[in-house]
């Protein structure tokens, strides 16, 4: 279990260093995530924990790490999906009329 989490560490390192407003950067976080917390799943089901320390700290620090970074980066997708793309391309806005100048004859 151990080396699951800290497989996934080492994974979201890797990604934090790239370009966060990319839609590819984040759709991989998610994978890793779900991923990460599918493998945790089967273990558990699997086996059970050695002793209680170590089911206390995965349920109180190592599934709620993974699982809010998963939240995190959903949460950023969405945002990236709604944000509008930017730029001021075909949002001019016209002179007012009284700002317009008039030629003198």
């Amino acid at each position: 279990m151990e080396k699951i989490v800290d497989e996934y560490k080492n994974q979201l390192e890797k990604i934090s260093d790239e370009e966060l407003s990319d839609f590819t950067t984040v759709d991989r976080a998610i994978k890793i995530s779900r991923k990460c917390l599918q493998q945790l799943r089967i273990v558990i089901r699997n086996g059970s924990f050695m002793n209680k320390e170590n089911e206390i700290r995965f349920f109180k620090r190592q599934k709620p790490f993974i699982y809010g970074n998963l939240k995190f980066y959903v949460k950023l997708y969405k945002y990236l999906l709604q944000k509008p793309k930017g730029g001021n391309a075909g949002h001019s806005i016209p002179p007012s009329p009284d700002r317009i100048e008039h030629p003198q004859n």
